[in-house]
């Protein structure tokens, strides 16, 4: 055992916390997750009652330590009730599924440090097993909400988009919301409890109150309805889609879906892998990849996040199939269409193919395929459309423009 330096945690303000950071984090996150104990059927910890009493024990809590907020307490209440009524189905899934594991349990800023320029987690819960065995997504909620309420939202919206690569659990994206509510008033019972300290000072006593109000307040902004929305790229491959899709994140609580990636996680190939010899790219698997992600589109979409979809969508019956499917459910929809000169394609997809962390396995052969069958966007497309060019910002006014949003956010 070794001691760290206080000012390591990354909740200090003496770390800086940035994109590269937290991505770190979030994979360190998701591969704990992937190995931690999965929970005995046997068990009841994951269900509708177990997940609800926490819940309940501290709206009842805060009450009971700070009447005044009674009112803000009961409004929370109907919502995590009516919320807990509407995600039951799913929580039983989850639990037979093997989502509901042996996780950290109280994981937040406070509770990581950075050592050797790593983010390292500490501090488990170890006294009562309800608030450990856990879904994998109720355990992610403490440090997105931690983030969000520190006003770093694009931070969240990052180790969620890097969490979800890796670990590919979409379909628990519906509970987020929920758990982040739960996860504001675990930090607004604490607060309230506090407030009831005999030996609290008047000034520290107020900003006790500060911090209930801000949790509190907090919890009933993530009760907010959230407004989904389908952006998808299209471009030949080295035009910048990737890049530019990573970059919404920073503005849009966005969620990738990356082609490459899915394609192979749909055939159990890792994503850094090169599955060219597995006829990954054979035109039915192509399809079939084309469906997972239109149908991994529509339930983030759905559930109020902007679904990110990154491919190069060459083809008019690709881009109808997801645009037809995001009017389906009443959500915007817009194209980043990238391009770039044929040489410095050409340079790129060399220059990626060395990279470590490269996830795609186009080479200058699948290039010139693609610029030969590629179909040009229709005049109706191209009203959707904003054009990103080589070494040129995204231009986030008109996309939130297309989006029908008020414009970025931090």
């Amino acid at each position: 055992m070794r001691r760290f330096d206080p000012d390591a945690i990354l909740s200090r303000l003496m770390v800086r916390l940035d994109p590269e950071l937290i991505e770190s984090l979030a994979t360190q996150v998701a591969r704990f997750h992937a190995v931690a104990a999965v929970c005995d059927p046997q068990q009841p910890f994951g269900g509708s009652d177990t997940v609800d009493e926490p819940i309940r024990q501290n709206l009842a809590q805060i009450k009971s330590a700070a009447p005044d907020f009674g009112s803000d307490v009961d409004s929370l209440g109907v919502w995590t009730a009516r919320r807990l009524e509407q995600l039951s189905g799913l929580l039983g899934e989850r639990r037979a599924l093997g989502h509901i594991r042996e996780c950290h349990g109280d994981l937040h800023l406070g509770n990581v440090a950075l050592i050797d320029e790593s983010p390292v987690i500490f501090d488990a819960i170890e006294f009562n097993p309800g608030l450990r065995w856990i879904d994998t997504i109720n355990d992610i909620a403490f440090m997105s909400m931690d983030l969000q309420e520190r006003g770093r939202s694009d931070l969240a919206y990052r180790f969620l988009d890097r969490y979800l690569q890796e670990t590919g659990d979409y379909e628990g994206l519906p509970l987020l919301r929920f758990y982040e509510v739960y996860r504001a008033l675990v930090r607004a019972k604490i607060a309230a409890i506090r407030t009831t300290q005999a030996d609290l000072s008047g000034d520290d006593r107020e900003q006790v109150l500060v911090e209930l109000r801000g949790y509190v307040s907090f919890a009933k902004t993530l009760c907010a309805p959230m407004h989904g929305a389908v952006v998808i790229t299209h471009g030949v491959s080295g035009s910048g889609k990737s890049h530019i899709a990573g970059e919404l994140a920073d503005f849009l609580p966005a969620v990738r879906l990356r082609s490459d990636v899915e394609r192979k996680r749909m055939l159990g190939i890792d994503a850094a892998s090169d599955a060219t010899e597995r006829e990954a790219y054979a035109p039915d698997v192509t399809a079939k990849t084309y469906a997972r992600l239109e149908t991994l589109a529509h339930l983030v979409a759905s559930t109020g996040y902007v679904a990110v979809v990154d491919a190069t969508f060459l083809h008019d019956a690709q881009r109808g199939a997801i645009r037809r499917m995001a009017a389906s459910i009443g959500v915007p929809f817009a194209i980043i269409a990238c391009d770039a000169p044929l040489e410095m394609l050409r340079e790129r997809i060399v220059a990626r193919s060395a990279r470590a962390d490269n996830v795609s396995d186009a080479d200058l052969a699948v290039l010139e395929s693609q610029l030969d069958s590629r179909e040009p966007l229709s005049a109706e497309e191209q009203g959707m459309m904003l054009t990103v060019a080589p070494d040129q910002p995204l231009d986030r006014r008109v996309l939130a423009a297309l989006l029908n949003t008020s414009g970025p956010s931090g």
